[in-house]
């Protein structure tokens, strides 16, 4: 079965190794069949969570009219959303950190997604460095009750382009076409 997969791109950069690496994972999605949106977040106005609750009084309508209006209908539609980013001081970078907070406008789980998947990269070679950034991602998953549809994570890849000929690339590839 087809699905509706939103790829939220984390980094501030466009068209770095994060990208690159969602746009093999898009790549292979949509050789399967399936539908993609990509967002990346690079210079769109996000604000974090104010936790007002206005959203709760207000039909899941947040104050802040920023860009976080354009990415809601996208959360209803999507069954999948994908986190491609680098991973900044052992977490989210604030890019898709700001998303992530403002799923709390969705307190009775309308959104669509059942499933999610994480591509990471990051500058240093140690695995460690990511730990943080997969445990909060399972949480994530754990707490919206969505499934691990698979995590990619690539250390050493701090320059623009630095990704280039990685097997990541491929493996990005072959996960995205290797959804059911």
């Amino acid at each position: 079965m087809a699905r509706n997969i939103l790829v939220l791109i984390g980094s501030p950069h466009r068209n770095g190794n994060s990208e690159m690496l969602a746009d093999a994972f898009i790549e292979g999605a949509q050789s399967a069949g399936h539908t993609v949106a990509k967002v990346p977040l690079a210079g769109k106005e996000v604000h974090g969570c104010l936790g007002c609750d206005y959203c709760r009084e207000h039909d899941h309508a947040c104050c802040q009219q920023d860009y976080m209006q354009a990415i809601y209908p996208q959360l209803l539609w999507a069954d999948t959303i994908v986190f491609a980013c680098p991973v900044y001081y052992f977490g989210f970078p604030s890019q898709i950190k700001a998303v992530i907070d403002r799923f709390y406008a969705d307190d009775d789980k309308r959104f669509g997604i059942k499933s999610a998947v994480l591509l990471s990269v990051r500058a240093d070679e140690s695995k460690s460095s990511a730990i943080p950034t997969i445990a909060n991602y399972k949480a994530i998953l754990e707490y919206c009750g969505w499934n691990d549809d698979g995590m990619i994570a690539v250390g050493n890849v701090s320059k623009p382009g630095d990704i280039k000929g990685c097997p990541a690339l491929e493996a990005a590839k072959k996960l995205g076409a290797g959804l059911k």
